[in-house]
């Protein structure tokens, strides 16, 4: 094969390499603002197994989503994400009560049963800055 076709072959493969790796990425959810400015998630994010799997992030000083609604009955993982500091998600519901370290640039993971109707707040446990009174949210069970 000559140089010239040789090189065609190589940047049209990179090319198609690079499509294929953008469409491959996990497609946004729809969320939606409400009056507060709170970030709500109403998508069914991926369906991993039995579970029901939702992204968070945590960074100073918010969670992304910062309200987070689910089904009574549904199973739930939470994969939680610091993008900058050590953060931590605590919740306190009567299905649930955790409180999950998660170090800068990784990620764990907390799975449950959503069993009670109601809204339960939750919040960074781990001291993250001046904001981080702040860093707050709410897991609604519908």
């Amino acid at each position: 094969m000559n140089k010239k076709i040789f090189g065609l072959v190589c940047g049209l493969m990179l090319v198609l390499l690079i499509v294929a790796g953008c469409k491959s990425e996990k497609a946004a959810g729809t969320t939606s603002e409400t009056a507060t400015g709170a970030v709500v998630s109403e998508v069914d994010e991926a369906q991993n197994g039995d579970f029901r799997e939702i992204e968070v992030i945590s960074k100073q000083y918010d969670f992304s989503p910062s309200v987070i609604k689910v089904k009574q009955g549904e199973k739930i993982r939470l994969r939680l994400k610091s993008v900058d500091v050590p953060h931590s998600l605590a919740i306190k519901a009567p299905f649930l009560n955790v409180n999950q370290y998660v170090e800068a640039g990784t990620d764990e993971v907390i799975e449950f049963t959503a069993t009670d109707k109601g809204e339960f707040p939750f919040w960074c446990a781990i001291y993250c800055g001046n904001g981080h009174r702040e860093m707050r949210g709410s897991l609604v069970v519908e």
